[in-house]
C-alpha cells in the first residue's frame, strides 16, 4: 500500500475540492433566501400599503379622526392670530373671527 506523496496530495485535492462545494452550496443556498427574504418583504410592503389607504379618500367621521380635527384646527387659530399674540397656545375649538377670546 503506498502512503506516499501522491496519496496524500490525492486526499488533500479532494478534501480542498469538497470544502470547496460545500462553501459554494452555502453561497448559492444564503442567495436564494435572500431572494426569498425579499420577496417577502416586498409583498408585506405592498399589502400593508394597500391596507392602509384603502378609504384614504374619506371624510372624518370616527371618533378616533376627532382628536386630529382639532389638533389641526388649534394650529390654524395659532398661525391666523399669530404666535405672538396667542403665545402659543391652543384654542381648537374656537371657529370664529379674530381676535381669539382667552377662553377660546
Amino acid at each position: 500500500m503506498g502512503t506516499g506523496v501522491g496519496t496524500v496530495s490525492k486526499r488533500f485535492r479532494n478534501a480542498e475540492t469538497g470544502y470547496r462545494k460545500g462553501v459554494l452550496d452555502t453561497e448559492q443556498k444564503i442567495s436564494h433566501d435572500s431572494k426569498v427574504w425579499m420577496a417577502l418583504f416586498v409583498a408585506i410592503l405592498i399589502s400593508l400599503a394597500l391596507a392602509l389607504s384603502a378609504e384614504i379618500n374619506r371624510p372624518w367621521i370616527k371618533g378616533v379622526d376627532f382628536n386630529g380635527a382639532v389638533w389641526s384646527q388649534a394650529a390654524h387659530n395659532i398661525l391666523r392670530a399669530g404666535l405672538i399674540e396667542t403665545s402659543g397656545a391652543s384654542s381648537g375649538f374656537y371657529f370664529g373671527p379674530l381676535p381669539i377670546p382667552a377662553c377660546g
